[in-house]
Parts: C-alpha cells; sequence; structure tokens
C-alpha cells in the first residue's frame, strides 16, 4: 500500500502538538507546585507545623491524628517534665509509673491479676501530679488487698478528652484488652466537643505526606481531612445550660449516645463499668441543693440505665464540707488563683477512698471476687492532713 507524502509530516506536527501540551501541563504542574510551596508553606512543610504544633495545649503530651472522631492522642514512648510533674508513656501511650508498683504482701503467689481500666480526662490521667498521686493509682493497693489479687492497671485517660473520644478509646483500646472492671471518670464538662470556635485544627504533620514528595497534593489532602474534623467542632450556642454545663441540644444528645453504646458494649462482653461522677464544686446549702437538681438529680437515673454503677461523689462532698466547716472544695483544688479546680493530691486521695469503700460495697453487684473477710487493717487516709 502507498503512503501519502504528508502522512509522516502530519504525524510529526501531531506528535509535537502532544508534547507542546504535556510540556505545558507540567510547567503549568510545576509552577503551581512553585506558588504552593511559597505561599501555603505552614500547611504543608512538616517542621514549620511542628513547630506551630509544640505550642498547643497540652503540647508536648499528644500528637494529632488525624482520626475524625479521636483527633488527637497521648505520644507513646514519653519521659518528661510537664507542670513540675514527670510523665512517662508506654509503648502503647497510656500513662504509667516511672518505675514498676510493687504488688501488695495481700497478694499470693502466681495469683491472676485483675484487670482494671481506666477512662477519662485530665483528672484520671493525674493532671500536673506525680502519676502515683492521681487516685488511680492510689487505689490499686487498696484493691489488692481487698481482692488478695495483684492488679494490673491500664490508664487509656487523655486530657480534655470528651465523652465521644473516651467512647471511641473503649472500643478500640479497652474493649480488646478483656479488663475485669472498668473505671469510667465522668466531669459535667464531656458533652463538650473537643474543638471549640477559634480553635485551629490540627493534622499530624506527615499527613498527606506521599512518594511524588508534592506540596500540592499534600495540601489538598489535609484540607479534605480539615473539613471532615469540622464535624468535632461546637460550641454551647443553641445547646441547654445548667449551671455553666450542657445539659440539652444536639451535643448533650450526641454526649448520651456515646455514653449509652459504652453501656451496651459493656453489657454485651460482660464488663463492668462504675462511673464516677465528679463534680469540683460542689456547695452547701441552698445552691447547693440547686446545683444537685440542675446536675445530678436527672443525670443518675439516665446514666445508671445505659449500665453503669454509678458513684455520685455529691453527697460526700457535701458531707466533708460539713464535717470540715468548709463552703466548697478549695482545699482540694489544684489552685484558687487562677481557678483550677483539678484535684490535688489531698483530692487525689479522698477520691481514692471513696472509690474503694464503693467498690467494697458494690462487689456482689459487680460479679467480682468477695472482699476477704479480714482485710488488713486499712491504709492512713492522707486526706485528714488537709487544712481549709
Amino acid at each position: 500500500m502507498s503512503r501519502h507524502p504528508g502522512d509522516g509530516a502530519e504525524r510529526l506536527t501531531q506528535g509535537r502538538k502532544v508534547g507542546l501540551t504535556l510540556g505545558a501541563l507540567l510547567a503549568g504542574a510545576l509552577g503551581i507546585e512553585a506558588f504552593v510551596r511559597v505561599t501555603y508553606r505552614e500547611e504543608w512543610d512538616a517542621p514549620v507545623i511542628r513547630k506551630r504544633q509544640a505550642d498547643a495545649n497540652f503540647a508536648p503530651l499528644v500528637r494529632f491524628t488525624g482520626d475524625a472522631e479521636l483527633y488527637y492522642e497521648l505520644q507513646p514512648g514519653l519521659d518528661l517534665d510537664f507542670h513540675g510533674s514527670r510523665v512517662v508513656t508506654d509503648a502503647a501511650g497510656c500513662r504509667v509509673p516511672s518505675r514498676p508498683r510493687p504488688h501488695d504482701a495481700a497478694c499470693p503467689a502466681g495469683a491472676a491479676p485483675l484487670r482494671v481500666a481506666v477512662v477519662g480526662p485530665s483528672t484520671t490521667f493525674g493532671y500536673k501530679l506525680p502519676i502515683e498521686q492521681s487516685y488511680p493509682e492510689l487505689l490499686v493497693p487498696r484493691l489488692e488487698r481487698l481482692w488478695r489479687r495483684p492488679v494490673e492497671l491500664r490508664n487509656v485517660s487523655v486530657p480534655g478528652y470528651a465523652s465521644v473520644q473516651e467512647a471511641r478509646v473503649f472500643t478500640d483500646r479497652v474493649l480488646p484488652w478483656r479488663p475485669d472492671l472498668v473505671l469510667w471518670h465522668y466531669d459535667h464538662r464531656d458533652a463538650y466537643p473537643p474543638i471549640v470556635p477559634g480553635d485551629r485544627i490540627e493534622l499530624p504533620p506527615e499527613y498527606g505526606d506521599n512518594v511524588l514528595h508534592c506540596a500540592t497534593l499534600k495540601l489538598l489532602r489535609r484540607r479534605r481531612q480539615l473539613a471532615a474534623l469540622e464535624a468535632l467542632r461546637g460550641d454551647a450556642g443553641g445547646q441547654q445550660l445548667a449551671e455553666g454545663y450542657i445539659v440539652g441540644g444536639s451535643l448533650w444528645d450526641r454526649h448520651l449516645r456515646a455514653l449509652s453504646e459504652v453501656g451496651a458494649q459493656a453489657r454485651e462482653q460482660g464488663i463492668p463499668v462504675v462511673l464516677v461522677l465528679f463534680d469540683a464544686f460542689v456547695q452547701p446549702g441552698e445552691k447547693g441543693r440547686q446545683h444537685f437538681a440542675a446536675l445530678h438529680e436527672r443525670l443518675v437515673p439516665l446514666l445508671s440505665g445505659f449500665g453503669f454503677r454509678v458513684l455520685d461523689l455529691f453527697p460526700q462532698y457535701q458531707s466533708e464540707m460539713e464535717r470540715r466547716g468548709w463552703k466548697d472544695l478549695r482545699a482540694w483544688w489544684r489552685s484558687v488563683e487562677p481557678l483550677d479546680g483539678h484535684p490535688n493530691a489531698a483530692g487525689h486521695a479522698f477520691l481514692a477512698q471513696a472509690v474503694a469503700d464503693f467498690l467494697e460495697q458494690d462487689a456482689a453487684e459487680l460479679s467480682l471476687p468477695a472482699p476477704d473477710a479480714a482485710p488488713s487493717s486499712p491504709e492512713p487516709a492522707a486526706v485528714e492532713t488537709t487544712k481549709n
């Protein structure tokens, strides 16, 4: 078959057009890439992002996950000073004592350990305290004397966590561990969202990295995930409030759904969950009664209905204030000025004793080993040394 003399020239022209088109596209892509690298460096450059995140609330304790529910988590393998206290985390990102804790002498050699998981925010984390002074750690020797079994404690508490994040941790990290008992620390701020108006949403510095080392692709991936994380943002606007806390509205409903799901999962697997209802700002008299009616009165039946064994600390705090002649619980606060209602060492000691007493009294309902009929002499109550 004969070829037309112009075929070769036409193919050459088409090839040049394709080449020119591809060259133009490549030049455009390179131009966009250069523009992104210069203009949006704080959104893609990992060292720049890492430096900015060093100023976050709980830095350097946490790392951002990019997860649309969890958002951030404790960094594993930490050993650092945080507000004057040593913080050590294990490979799983749980805060642990700086040295192994010895078991109580009441535990028989070779006895199977009682697994206790602790879920909560900054209080059970031991915020601004040595972990040994936190009430979960103070509970360990008490429980070992009570049950005559070694206690294996796993504390998955993270500062700032709300109920939605805690529920996710319960599903992903607590249930697979198959604990014998879960202690759930409830705070009235648990209904608040992890991200509030004005907060800058963050992602891990490496999120969006790719084999092409393309800043533009990384930027697009990060912006898409940041948009997904916006679902975690919220505020108290339009919510029903009581005593400054959310008690109704969409955020409250989400909060209750998370707790309801935890209760259902725990019942399904036969794991008892003791919920410690904490309240740092209890007052005596009429103000205290109003506070109780607004926050505690309807909450306890709700939580019990989800399957939790509820220890409401309000009555005990009221009794202690009356006995000691206190007008509030400031003697057990971290500080008065600036106001910080996190428990201090004495406040944690009181919590540990209250939870230990509750567990002893509720042992039959919890389906745990029966307490020893003749327990060893009780540990001296550290809270008695606290003065108003």
